[in-house]
């Protein structure tokens, strides 16, 4: 700036001793020209200090503590009745009372439904009358066969072959007898059809029919069924766990739940069975947990939320799930070391909403970037906002 200055005062000095008015003004109006080029001069020297280069990037950070971690997971689950049966009609036939409606509780061996069928009654009163005149029949030929018999003791009275022929009528009128006998059975345990009885206590659900209706087999067919009886006093809360959760149950862990209809009421319950198998079609496992119910309270087909507490079974590190960075290449996460970013190798565990467990090259008291992503490469300048 001072090289310009005298340059310009010099420049001035020359010429301002010239007489001519016309080379005045040119050289003053170089004057201020130069004097322009050496405030100039004097901005550029200021514009050429060094400004900073890759300002450290503020960033989110947590500190890790070790232990095992047990991860709070919720799990939907459904309530279904503990026995569920739908009751058809095994034969042809018509309602000819109905003795219970939707709603109505009911004993195991209530009588439900009473059905009528003329065709079948009149096969019951010929079977019977078939087989009470074969038991006729044998008994007149077991009779003759006796007297024959007794005869026969007297020689010369009864021929052994007429003694034989006897028995052999007998023996024949005594398989036809016990054939309509089973006959008769068959008709008889057709009419217990036709009373339709409570397989258990339950409560019944559904009714399809009204007196007088006609039914039989087809229904079944057609998926209509007179009645659906549900055993609710005691329910089964059913969920499918994913198979990474699956060795961390155990069939003796117990459970809390909710149910979305009755907000703020929590229930307890213990795992019953686990299908021991993974569907390979969900890739879940089916768990099985009995509830009591005596209370009624819960309905059946109600949605639940299963909340579950896994135990790890390894040590590891609780981390945020924005603290870990999955890409095509690598699973890492990103440590803070003297104010920089180091790129640290992973392995991912138990996980939940909020956090996931992790293992690698880490230990108590290392600082992770929880807001980590691959843009923020190794070696990048680093400021800890918060913790």
């Amino acid at each position: 700036m001072v090289v310009c200055w005298y340059i310009q005062y010099f420049q001035y000095k020359k010429y301002i001793s010239m007489k001519n008015k016309k080379i005045n003004i040119i050289v003053y109006s170089n004057f201020l020209l130069l004097t322009v080029l050496a405030a100039s001069c004097g901005n550029s020297s200021k514009d050429t200090k060094a400004a900073p280069v890759n300002p450290p990037l503020d960033v989110q950070a947590v500190v890790l503590s070790g232990g095992q971690v047990n991860a709070p997971v919720t799990v939907p689950g459904q309530l279904v009745p503990y026995n569920n049966v739908e009751l058809y009609a095994k034969e042809n036939s018509y309602v000819k009372t109905l003795n219970v409606d939707i709603g109505n509780r009911v004993k195991k061996g209530q009588l439900l439904i009473t059905l009528e069928a003329p065709e079948m009654i009149s096969q019951y009163n010929q079977a019977e009358a078939d087989m009470n005149t074969k038991l006729a029949t044998y008994k007149g030929s077991m009779a003759n066969y006796e007297r024959l018999k007794r005869t026969s003791k007297t020689p010369g009275t009864i021929s052994p072959n007429d003694l034989d022929l006897a028995l052999a009528k007998a023996s024949g009128d005594s398989a036809q007898w016990k054939a309509s006998q089973s006959s008769f059975r068959q008709t008889a345990e057709l009419l217990n059809y036709l009373t339709i009885r409570a397989p258990f206590d339950g409560v019944v659900t559904l009714r399809n029919v009204s007196p007088g209706a006609y039914v039989g087999p087809g229904d079944k067919s057609m998926g209509k069924p007179l009645l659906v009886l549900q055993e609710q006093n005691k329910l089964r809360l059913t969920m499918s766990i994913t198979e990474e959760y699956t060795r961390y149950l155990d069939s003796r862990d117990t459970v809390g739940f909710t149910v979305r209809a009755l907000p703020g009421h929590k229930f307890i319950a213990h795992i019953s069975r686990m299908a021991g198998g993974i569907d390979p079609q969900t890739r879940t496992e089916k768990v099985e947990m009995d509830v009591d119910n005596t209370n009624h309270m819960l309905l059946p087909q109600m949605y639940a939320d299963v909340n579950l507490v896994v135990k790890a079974d390894q040590q590891g590190f609780a981390i945020p799930r924005t603290a870990l960075v999955m890409s095509a290449e690598r699973m890492f996460v990103i440590k803070i070391v003297n104010k920089k970013a180091v790129w640290v190798d992973v392995k991912k565990g138990l996980e939940n909403a909020t956090t996931i467990m992790v293992n690698g090259s880490l230990k108590a008291g290392d600082t992770l970037v929880t807001n980590a992503t691959e843009e923020i490469r190794n070696g990048t300048a680093l400021n800890i906002t918060s913790k």
